[in-house]
């Protein structure tokens, strides 16, 4: 079933500002982000936005604009992590129409998990967006270590978290 266009002129999205309420405001066409080829598995969802609560904070959610139940919760991998390194071809930056890094925001797919400290990132397939273009694209790296595919964000924050007490200390 094709769903019809967004009417932006009266849809909606929850923005969300720091510091602040969200809010339901107009969405609009530079919120969307767009896979040229969907994502594997989904490959008919080519449009999403991203959703960001205060209470959910540090995830986000990839929401589907093509298929209204598809979506998907994420996070910054360079949270849990500080041993993940994203290696991006020069194939994916064309296609991304990259010209600058700093313009790159990687996220990475969590499988939530009732107990949170079971709760698991998909570092093996980031999602790499353009934020200058708003395009999106989720890969799939062959250099990295396979342990990497459930990556414990739980166990990853913590660590993080230590790390950091004990660089201030």
């Amino acid at each position: 079933m094709k769903k019809e266009s967004i009417d932006f002129g009266t849809a909606t999205a929850m923005e969300i500002r720091h510091g602040a309420q969200s809010s339901i405001v107009p969405l609009e066409s530079e919120v969307i982000f767009t896979f040229e080829n969907g994502l594997p598995a989904f490959e008919d969802c080519k449009e999403f936005i991203f959703v960001m609560e205060k209470q959910l904070e540090p995830f986000l959610v990839m929401q589907s604009l093509n298929q209204e139940d598809l979506s998907f919760v994420c996070i910054d991998p360079f949270i849990i992590t500080d041993d993940y390194t994203v290696k991006i071809n020069e194939g994916i930056m064309e296609t991304l129409e990259v010209e600058d890094r700093h313009d790159i925001l990687i996220m990475t797919v969590v499988t939530v998990d009732p107990d949170m400290t079971k709760t698991t990132a998909n570092l093996v397939g980031p999602i790499i967006l353009n934020m200058k273009t708003n395009k999106g694209m989720q890969v799939i790296l062959d250099d990295i270590n396979p342990e990497y595919v459930r990556y414990n964000v739980w166990d990853g924050a913590t660590a993080q978290e230590e790390r950091e007490d004990s660089c201030a200390g």
